[in-house]
């Protein structure tokens, strides 16, 4: 009777464990692990092509978050990169926004931690 209670609960506690490490690495939040620098920055120059063809909503969020979805196609959409980078972008959006349309793509890339610092601090 011990014995099959064993064979019943063990199961169950390494499908938890396997479950959670699984999540730990898939679904991380706020990680932009796995990302290249490369994609965040094909990523960004679609975004900021979007602001680039509609000027009148510069300041808009709205549109910035519109613009975070449809930019998530092709490439950066099979690599797996985008959910990432969308999630750190919407978490800060006025930061994202404003660098994204200044053109600063590479800074923004910096700022997810998906490129290498260029001046790095002394």
């Amino acid at each position: 009777m011990r014995s099959r209670r064993l064979f019943l609960i063990l199961p169950l506690i390494l499908l938890v464990i396997t479950g959670a490490l699984i999540y730990r690495t898939q679904f991380a939040p706020h990680s932009t692990r796995g990302v290249s620098c490369a994609d965040c920055l094909r990523y960004s120059h679609q975004i900021e092509t979007k602001f680039r063809h509609t000027p009148e909503n510069k300041d808009n969020t709205q549109f910035f978050r519109y613009a975070l979805d449809k930019s998530c196609r092709g490439v950066v959409f099979l690599s797996g990169a985008c959910s990432k980078l969308r999630r750190v972008f919407r978490d800060d959006v006025s930061q994202f926004m404003g660098l994204i349309q200044e053109g600063n793509v590479y800074e923004a890339c910096e700022v997810a931690k998906a490129c290498p610092l260029r001046n790095p601090p002394a």
